[in-house]
């Protein structure tokens, strides 16, 4: 038997440290909806692969965000 983490502890992890990030408002709440709307699928009966990817895209896009909001 394999032992590792849930998804959705990583995701409760994750939380707390963008918390102490200093982000721009705009992408800091981007990120902290993006987590939200992840933990509550993960609730459900849902395929952890795809929320892995989601997860990964939501920081793409928060990039994305930072980069536009620096220039």
């Amino acid at each position: 038997m394999q032992k590792g983490l849930a998804l959705i502890d990583i995701v409760r992890a994750v939380h707390s440290e963008v918390i102490l990030m200093d982000l721009p408002g705009e992408v800091f709440a981007f990120i902290l909806e993006e987590l939200a709307t992840l933990e509550h699928r993960l609730t459900g009966a849902v395929n952890e692969k795809v929320q892995l990817g989601a997860m990964v895209s939501s920081f793409w896009m928060a990039r994305e965000k930072l980069e536009t909001a620096s220039k």
